[in-house]
């Protein structure tokens, strides 16, 4: 059980006007049906600048509502952060499949961050330069202080840091190397999408397990679309093996999704195996070339693993 937590938001102009319900079940969809909003304003658990707030009540720009969040339990999630690298300024850690790098979806405490913030005093402002999928594991790089974090997310804009994942596929894949190219957007998760942002993964065969009907890959990202190398996998006709979310097509599945007591699988859903294995980049301070390097779990895959290229 954790201890709850209090979120706080200040009206902004595009929801002045609507109600404190409309606000709620607008701005966080994901976090409760209408009626769960109803349910949380009904037991008192959101002010309206400072006074318990009511359903129906009009909102005006710059209306603080606050609303606590009781204790609950998390999911399960593996909390070990064996670090890979660590200097003054950077922090790279083996994230394990499992574990979200931030807070959502139930969780709170059991997150990267959190761990990191409340386990030593010297990384209680530690943030991720970028971010992996709960269920990925592999190398995360975070930043110790505001300046590395600027300049590292500068580099990942301009294309300045080389990233390498290992990815177990569906099929035996015929090509030992292939691209795609399609662009990712929201519809409404993300999702292969025409009027979406341009998007790019190449792909290397490194292995194939003709019993289990499998691909060993490694993947290079050229762009950092939120799973992009999942949507890409998928309309290259091989989701990842595991893989509870997105089809051939590179959507969501809506004709499974709507049967009649069908689970809806969530893109941070796990199961798949993605490691982020490498990561190259230039040092922020010194100016030096860093190559880390993260071995994948044991029986990422399960034949001998290749000699990588």
């Amino acid at each position: 059980m954790n201890a709850g937590y209090t979120f706080h938001d200040t009206v902004r102009e595009p929801f002045a006007g609507t109600s404190v319900l409309d606000f709620y079940a607008t701005r966080y969809p994901k976090s409760g049906t209408r009626d769960a909003w109803a349910e949380r304003l009904a037991r008192g658990q959101i002010s309206l600048n400072g006074q318990l707030a009511r359903a129906d009540t009009v909102l005006r720009a710059g209306d603080r509502l606050v609303y606590r969040r009781a204790p609950w339990e998390e999911p399960p999630a593996p909390t070990d952060l064996p670090v890979v690298f660590e200097d003054d300024d950077l922090l790279a850690v083996n994230k394990p499949a499992g574990l979200p790098v931030l807070p959502g979806g139930g969780f709170l405490e059991r997150t990267v961050v959190r761990l990191l913030r409340s386990g030593s005093p010297h990384l209680r402002t530690v943030a991720p330069v970028h971010c992996l999928d709960r269920g990925t594991s592999g190398l995360l790089l975070l930043g110790k202080n505001r300046e590395t974090l600027s300049a590292l997310g500068r580099a990942l804009q301009a294309r300045k840091v080389s990233r390498l994942y290992l990815a177990v596929l569906d099929g035996l894949v015929a090509e030992n190397e292939f691209s795609v190219s399609m662009a990712i957007g929201l519809v409404p998760h993300e999702a292969a999408s025409a009027a979406g942002k341009p998007s790019r993964t190449d792909f290397h065969v490194l292995d194939r397990d003709p019993v289990a009907r499998t691909s060993l890959v490694l993947a290079t990202p050229h762009t950092g679309r939120t799973h992009q190398i999942r949507i890409h996998a998928a309309v290259a006709g091989h989701p990842l093996s595991g893989e509870p979310f997105y089809v051939p097509s590179g959507l969501w599945d809506p004709d499974a999704a709507a049967q009649p007591g069908a689970h809806i699988p969530l893109p941070g859903g796990c199961g798949f195996r993605l490691h982020a294995w490498q990561m190259t980049f230039t040092h922020p301070r010194s100016g030096s070339a860093v190559r880390l390097v993260c071995p994948p779990p044991e029986h990422f895959w399960e034949r001998p693993l290749p000699t990588f290229p």
